[in-house]
């Protein structure tokens, strides 16, 4: 109990959410906190320890910080959860924002060999674009499970005839590479983010990013992707993630790069199993704490298939967009999708319903 108790070694997971009049209400009660603005809030939390979980009102935890003297260290931590992430990349985050896919590979899981030449490729943008993305995410490698790996050459070949193309047509790309060669050339040639699975860690990433002062997404991944799915294990996976993700924001600012030009990603599939995609998800929350855009990329990943059967990747879109849903209720801002109509629409709709 004590371990929980302890403000400053627990991560502090949102729960109980309210929305609209009802949040401000609660609020104005002491019984709630905002979650990322004044229209959501949190009037329970999950607090995580190394080896122990408990779910507390907010009114509860506030008085037992005052018992253990930690009142003004959970005020502090609750004021950074409910600050908004106002932008990222130039973009309002006032709604959530999509990102569209578009995999330039012969291999990739779900739409390799879709959009495998220039014109095909250039038309899937616009029409994404045309359909409400804002982003379009360039990959020439194919990082699904066991995939093979390709060469940086191979990498920039496909890539960069690309992302030039959409620069020129005022359409804003981000690279989804994991090598700094990559990354220096499609900066180069028109790409606004650098998306990288690896976190920045391939050798001169992170001089890449703080020299062309550009939005950058970190993922976590554990392993890589030939073996990140041979068994991965946790002993605690929010925690994990967590510590990785603040590693790579102090290993960011340390190289000179702009806070506000982060943004992290959790890494869905990439090195978890079903449990570990479940927990994240469900306590995406618990990572508003880094004050930082929050991106999630769920679309037609497998284990949408472990839940409901084997079910092909472009068949998984409905379950693709249930798993959107509490994201957002959690404060994601950034959804990276195949489906950008179907997505946008879902957005929509979802907003009108929580905050009418």
């Amino acid at each position: 109990m004590q371990n929980i108790i302890d403000i400053s070694n627990a991560l502090i997971s949102p729960k109980a959410l309210s929305f609209g009049r009802e949040a401000n209400e609660l609020v104005k009660l002491g019984k709630a906190c905002y979650l990322r603005g004044q229209n959501v809030a949190f009037s329970a939390v999950d607090l995580m320890s190394s080896n122990a979980r408990k779910t507390i009102d907010i009114a509860l935890l506030k008085e037992l910080a005052k018992e253990h003297a930690k009142t003004d260290e959970l005020e502090t931590r609750l004021s950074v959860f409910a600050k908004p992430v106002v932008d990222f990349a130039g973009f309002d985050l006032s709604t959530p924002l999509i990102m569209g896919i578009v995999n330039f590979t012969p291999d990739s899981f779900s739409d390799g060999g879709d959009y495998n030449n220039l014109s095909d490729a250039v038309s899937r943008a616009i029409s994404m674009v045309e359909a409400g993305a804002k982003i379009i995410d360039i990959g020439g490698e194919s990082t699904r499970p066991g995939a093979a790996k390709v060469s940086v050459e191979e990498e920039i070949k496909r890539t960069i005839p690309l992302i030039a193309e959409l620069a020129n047509r005022g359409i804003k790309t981000s690279i989804d590479t994991r090598y700094a060669l990559v990354m220096e050339e499609a900066l180069k040639h028109g790409a606004n983010v650098i998306n990288d699975i690896n976190a920045l860690r391939d050798e001169g990433a992170l001089e890449v990013a703080s020299k062309y002062d550009v939005p950058v997404i970190l993922m976590h991944m554990q392993g890589t992707p030939d073996n990140m799915q041979k068994n991965p294990h946790y002993d605690n996976v929010c925690a994990e993630v967590y510590a990785f993700l603040a590693d790579r924001v102090k290993a960011c600012k340390q190289a000179g790069i702009k806070r506000n030009n982060l943004c992290i990603d959790l890494g869905i599939g990439f090195g978890k199993n079903l449990e570990h995609n479940i927990e994240l998800i469900s306590n995406h929350g618990l990572f508003a704490e880094f004050g930082l855009p929050m991106l999630l990329g769920v679309s037609r990943k497998s284990y949408i298939s472990h839940i409901c059967g084997d079910v092909a990747p472009k068949e998984r879109v409905a379950g693709s967009l249930a798993s959107l849903i509490p994201a957002w209720d959690l404060g994601v801002d950034i959804v990276r999708v195949h489906d950008v109509k179907e997505t946008m629409q879902a957005m929509q709709v979802w907003h009108k319903l929580r905050f009418a």
